[in-house]
């Protein structure tokens, strides 16, 4: 009879155990899945960021450099309006990596590659424009190096 009964426990106890390691299994897949589909998201966010901040530079630059060298004003507001339509494709990618990125360190750099972007509009000389301009590519180029040292 102790046999029958140790049988009986052991195979209730061997069933428990099993379904608390499938139970275990389980939960580390789906927060396995989790971080990988938020990495991905983090890695499509500072993308979309990179991209519109090129985007954006190189509309600044044409536009500063057509005021700048004094072409005519109705060429001015067509690249004028091209910078504010680039410009405002910078918020979404930019929210997304604030939102989705809990590097400080990641989310300052993306924060300083966009406004030395902006900051292009500022320049009074093509020397100015120039130098604001390898300002934008390199704070760019160090929030790339470090949202990818990060995401790795």
């Amino acid at each position: 009879m102790w046999t029958t009964i140790v049988a009986v426990l052991g195979t209730i106890l061997g069933g428990a155990v099993t379904g608390a390691l499938a139970h275990f299994s389980a939960r580390s897949a789906r927060w396995d899945e989790l971080d990988e589909r938020r990495r991905s998201e983090a890695i499509d966010a500072v993308t979309a960021l990179a991209r519109a901040a090129s985007d954006h530079r190189r509309a600044m630059w044409m536009v500063r450099e057509a005021q700048i060298t004094g072409v005519d004003a109705e060429r001015v507001r067509v690249l004028r309006d091209e910078s504010h339509r680039t410009r405002s494709e910078i918020t979404e990618p930019s929210v997304r990596v604030q939102l989705l990125i809990e590097s400080d360190a990641v989310r300052a750099v993306a924060h300083e590659a966009v406004h030395a972007t902006y900051a292009m509009r500022e320049a009074e000389t093509l020397e100015a424009l120039e130098d604001a301009r390898a300002v934008a590519l390199a704070t760019h180029d160090l929030m790339v190096r470090t949202a990818g040292a990060y995401l790795a």
